[in-house]
């Protein structure tokens, strides 16, 4: 359920009448995406306690996300990354953007082998896992820069959780 409004929840992720999570919109490390979205998913599983209900989930999907905003993200402290520049991070400015994924969930891992998105100045294209009970991440991916200067590839691999992703230079495939 998404609500709206100063200090509100931006999303609650709810197990019958029980809150699971609550995502604010004061956190300052959320990562906030607004966008127009399309799902389409054929997903079942069935359980006696949260654990039990997303360990036996299992299914197929899509997802599209067009006029995006994304907020709380610093490409430009990511590419930096890549370069070795040590400066203190910019300000996090509104990344515009279109992505799209098909998924599979099998024992509580959600995963896929292209997640695309294409923005201003960047072309992004990512596989791997998330957990849905714990939220940690494990993937690839290419972040390729289309303004200057066009066609720079930065391979990185993506750790951490939903809330606090974190994006590593892929030094093997840097080589």
């Amino acid at each position: 359920r998404l609500v709206g409004g100063d200090g509100e929840a931006l999303a609650l992720v709810a197990l019958g009448d029980q809150i699971v999570e609550t995502l604010r919109d004061d956190d300052p490390d959320i990562i906030a995406i607004d966008a127009q979205s399309t799902l389409s998913a054929e997903v079942a599983g069935s359980g006696t306690t949260w654990r039990s209900f997303l360990g036996s989930l299992a299914g197929t999907g899509d997802i599209a996300l067009t006029n995006g905003t994304l907020s709380g993200f610093n490409l430009a402290d990511l590419t930096a990354r890549f370069d070795g520049a040590h400066d203190e991070p910019a300000a996090s400015a509104a990344t515009h953007f279109d992505a799209a994924a098909s998924f599979k969930i099998a024992g509580g891992v959600a995963s896929t082998d292209s997640l695309e998105a294409d923005g201003n100045g960047f072309e992004i294209d990512i596989a791997g896992q998330a957990s849905l009970e714990t939220g940690v991440l494990n993937g690839t991916g290419t972040l390729t820069l289309t303004e200057p200067p066009p066609g720079q590839a930065l391979p990185f691999e993506l750790a951490g959780t939903w809330l606090a992703p974190d994006f590593y230079p892929d030094s093997a495939r840097l080589i």
